[in-house]
């Protein structure tokens, strides 16, 4: 049943076999022409993210984004002669026969039994492998009781011969009160991990149980421990902050534990939040992530070396890891690569139902995510049954999935799109999702988001001219009279028709604004379209159509008037541009005057706008030069490397990173290419300025000037940014995304080029409370890029420094660096940035403040979704991929909601001369590792 789905299924499942980490069974399969199988080992070296380095925004993308799996070679077939034997079974000892999930005392995963004496060491690692999180001390555990009895002294009492005991109620209330949890779920999620920890025993030891029971009179102790004569508040804090960050994990496991069908609406809803963090599913739909929710279950191995299976083993499980890291182990190859967090395996000998074409070594003790074959099965089935194909010619055009209604009517079904050709899925949304009549409880335009999808994500399968031409040939259409008596229902039907192109046409200005104003071919669409309502008006009773076109051409009229009237920005690729010129958004029309530099450092200006394309700079360069030959357009960096520009990119100017400048040269020439003194950054640092500063004023119009650069994108600026630059402007983008770079540097170019250690040490506090005030201000964008500054290598040595650091903000600093632990797919950040929203939307007393994101993490997220799903399957669009990624762009639409609205802080310095918001927005820095290295070796020799 299941081999004969495969093909079938290849196109409405292709988001649930595409899986963000490598696949490990290790393999690929193969069928051959003749009919026979056979199985290709691909071996993929994983390579984790360096803290320490900074994270440095490439426009190419970061080198750890572009890391993809070795390609495979041609699969070797083995003769039809040649004995095919099977490859020996590695077995284990100690497997982890304590887990309820483990099979047998004396059987593997394939129920076969164990004979030999253990695991080939060989295949294991010689060091163990540090937990992230280290259990709880006794210390510790003593600490917690002491706070419990002096906080509700009639909560702790003796029972059973145990003196520590507390119900579970209590101990509940008394968590939520000194954590000041924000739900009952956070409350339990901090007992569950005092209870896996060992902190607290259950009074009832006749029954073993994994999870808090939340009983009100259950009853627990605190198990070898004592209370102390005296409380550290320091050390209560930071152990209390340490089991806040425990507490989802803890509930997550806790759930999964969770028979699938006893699970709740609420906890399904958690489970689901938490998958969406998990890298190996970033791929998958909605509907399959909630599908998986309801099924997916706990696996825990306590003990590094168990073998979860063998090579040639049935398949019956796919895996993802939780928590932990294991060997991808080969017959005859051995250890081929190593799966970490977010990684997955196991899925390929489900979807070819394949026996397994690796064997998998736990490195450490794991959790893993496992979803069994009949489930796995199942919700492909179910995806297969929920989808329906619409034809034409005998070709698929149309590929709809079943999804739940929300209106009011009984029996009501409601269909998304997965794939279709641009222009069938624009008239499906047109007869679909386009309503004048409903009310708005009954119907929201895009209130599933495909309208808003398409309208977001259109750039990237259908062009403007054909979008325009679709939408006027649909507002012409006549359907077929077939005798005198239809004459009402086609005038009807017309009329409808021409409602529903003006409904999206209204739609779409609301989602794109002006930028929709910006093509020529959309004035025209519109002057047209315009013409024809109010042709039409009055024999298809369009007056309220005709009353927003003209609304929309009256804006559109104002934005041309507009960019006749406005000065030019005036931008000049020196470094000296204008911080004025950022508080409007760039326009493709925009000019800026930029220095083009010859080999040898003489340059010539050249006045281009932002959307003149590599090539004509090129061209106007070189004349101005004098330059003949193959010349080309290329950036020097600071450090000495260089980039060239393809000839269809756009924003030239605002590519160039922080200190880079622009050449052209012949290309004979490149490799004789030096940067510019003046590229190498300052010599002196600006402490003596930032002493007369606090660090809440820093906070403060840091704030102020990402939130204006933030303001300026457009949606389909980060649309043109993955597609390769060369369909429209990038230009508010690249300013933003340079920013958290020229932030970044900053503050590692100031704690080196500092002498003084004491000085050091107070700058340290001093960006670490800026950090803190930017985190408070919803600044997410400049407190990471102050947080991986301080990560930088060139800092992070200086242990002299950072010795002398107080321990509260040591602590203070630990937190900042595990919310940028890219650990589980960046799942602290996301959940930072998750919590500031909810928090946002709690607010009700004033206007909801906007948010600044982590733009790099969002821009990440983009280029993988992108690269890692095609946009055409079959000739088909895959609107799968364009749902992921408008929901990117949805939530960067969301953080933008409401206006930067915050107070001046007062300063605890005298009045000087000094202006920090112009400091703040002329950031000189040292973009060069190399010698921000050399500075930091120069501020503390000793290696450590």
């Amino acid at each position: 049943m299941f081999s004969s789905m495969k093909k079938k299924l290849s196109l409405s499942m292709l988001p649930l076999f595409r899986s963000a980490s490598q696949e490990a069974d290790a393999g690929v399969y193969y069928d051959y022409a003749d009919g026979s199988s056979g199985i290709q080992v691909i071996s993929v070296v994983s390579t984790p993210l360096d803290r320490t380095a900074p994270w440095h925004w490439d426009y190419s993308g970061p080198d750890w984004l572009q890391q993809q799996p070795t390609e495979p070679s041609a699969p070797k077939r083995p003769s039809d002669t040649e004995e095919i034997l099977a490859p020996p079974r590695i077995t284990v000892d100690h497997l982890d026969r304590n887990n309820q999930d483990a099979i047998g005392d004396n059987q593997d995963n394939a129920g076969n039994e164990n004979h030999e004496d253990g695991v080939d060491t060989g295949l294991l690692d010689e060091e163990p492998v540090k937990p992230r999180w280290p259990p709880l001390t006794e210390a510790q555990s003593a600490l917690l009781l002491t706070s419990l009895m002096d906080s509700y002294p009639d909560y702790v009492s003796q029972k059973l011969g145990r003196k520590h005991c507390v119900t579970a109620e209590h101990l509940m209330h008394y968590i939520a009160e000194v954590t000041q949890s924000q739900s009952t779920k956070e409350t339990l999620g901090i007992c569950q991990v005092l209870l896996e920890d060992g902190v607290i025993k259950p009074l009832d030891r006749k029954t073993e149980f994994a999870d808090f029971q939340t009983e009100a009179n259950f009853v627990y102790f605190f198990d070898k421990v004592s209370p102390l004569d005296e409380i550290d508040e320091d050390e209560l804090q930071s152990l209390l902050d340490d089991l806040i960050r425990r507490g989802n994990d803890a509930l997550f496991r806790m759930m999964l534990r969770r028979q699938p069908g006893s699970r709740s609406e609420q906890e399904l809803g958690f489970i689901f939040n938490e998958l969406v963090h998990i890298k190996a599913l970033a791929q998958t739909s909605t509907s399959i992530k909630r599908e998986l929710a309801k099924v997916v279950l706990l696996e825990s191995h306590s003990s590094a070396g168990t073998v979860l299976f063998n090579q040639g083993d049935e398949g019956t499980s796919w895996y993802i890891i939780l928590k932990g890291s294991v060997n991808v182990v080969i017959y005859g190859k051995g250890v081929v690569c190593t799966l970490h967090e977010g990684d997955d395996f196991g899925k390929l000998a489900l979807i070819n139902d394949a026996p397994r074409a690796a064997s998998i070594i736990l490195r450490e003790p794991c959790h893993f995510l496992r979803v069994d074959k009949e489930d796995f099965n199942r919700i492909l089935r179910d995806v297969e049954a929920n989808t329906v194909r619409l034809k034409e010619h005998g070709k698929d055009v149309l590929i709809l999935e079943k999804i739940p209604s929300k209106s009011k009517k009984e029996k009501s079904v409601r269909y998304s799109v997965m794939a279709g050709t641009a222009e069938q899925t624009l008239e499906y949304m047109l007869d679909t999702r386009t309503f004048e009549n409903e009310t708005e409880e009954e119907h929201v335009p895009g209130r599933d988001d495909l309208l808003e999808d398409y309208l977001l994500t259109h750039t990237m399968f259908i062009s403007v001219e054909d979008l325009c031409a679709c939408l006027l040939r649909y507002y012409n259409s006549r359907p077929r009279q077939t005798n005198s008596s239809d004459a009402s229902a086609v005038k009807n039907r017309m009329s409808l028709n021409k409602r529903q192109v003006i409904q999206f046409v209204n739609f779409w200005n609301q989602v794109d604004r002006e930028v929709m104003f910006q093509s020529v071919t959309v004035r025209d669409f519109l002057k047209t379209l315009c013409e024809a309502v109010d042709k039409d008006s009055h024999q298809y009773n369009l007056d309220k159509a005709w009353n927003v076109m003209e609304d929309i051409l009256d804006n559109c009229t104002k934005y041309v008037e507009g960019l006749n009237q406005n000065s030019k920005l005036n931008i000049s690729s020196d470094g000296t541009k204008s911080s004025e010129d950022n508080l409007r958004p760039i326009r493709p029309s925009d000019e800026s005057v930029i220095k083009v530099y010859n080999a040898d450092a003489t340059y010539s200006t050249v006045r281009v706008s932002a959307d003149m394309r590599a090539s004509v700079v090129l061209k106007a360069a070189a004349k101005k030069l004098q330059i003949e030959g193959n010349v080309v357009l290329v950036e020097m960096k600071s450090n000495g490397e260089y980039s060239l520009f393809k000839d269809e990119e756009m924003s030239v100017e605002t590519k160039l990173s922080v200190n880079g400048r622009l050449f052209c040269v012949p290309k004979e020439s490149l490799a004789q290419l030096n940067p510019l003194p003046e590229q190498q950054g300052p010599n002196e640092p600006t402490g003596k300025l930032l002493e007369t500063v606090t660090s809440k004023e820093l906070a403060y119009h840091c704030t102020l000037y990402d939130w204006q650069l933030f303001r300026n994108i457009h949606e389909t600026e980060l649309i043109n940014h993955i597609l390769g630059r060369s369909t429209g402007i990038t230009s508010n983008l690249d300013r933003l995304l340079v920013r958290f770079n020229q932030i970044q540097f900053w503050v590692s170019s100031e704690m080196c080029l500092t002498s003084s250690q004491s000085k050091r040490v107070h700058l340290l506090k001093k960006f670490i409370k800026a950090a803190a005030h930017c985190k408070e201000y919803f600044n997410l964008f400049a407190f990471s890029a102050i947080v991986m500054g301080l990560t930088n290598t060139a800092v992070s040595r200086l242990k002299g420094t950072w010795e002398k650091l107080p321990s509260k903000f040591a602590k203070i600093f630990k937190d900042f660096e595990e919310i940028i632990d890219p650990s589980r797919n960046h799942r602290a950040s996301r959940m930072l940035l998750s919590n500031c929203l909810d928090e946002r939307r709690k607010n009700t007393t004033t206007d909801p403040a906007p948010v600044i994101p982590f733009m790099p993490l969002i821009m990440k997220d983009l280029t993988f979704t992108h690269e890692g799903n095609k946009t055409l399957l079959d000739d088909l669009v895959n609107f799968e991929k364009m749902h992921m990624i408008a929901e990117c762009l949805r939530q960067i639409r969301n953080c933008m909601t409401g206006e930067m609205e915050i107070v001046l802080p007062s300063s605890e310095k005298p009045v000087t001369e000094f202006n920090v918001q112009n400091y703040i927005r002329n950031l000189k820095v040292i973009d060069n590792q190399r010698r921000l290295m050399q500075l930091s070796y120069k501020r503390e020799q000793k290696k450590y």
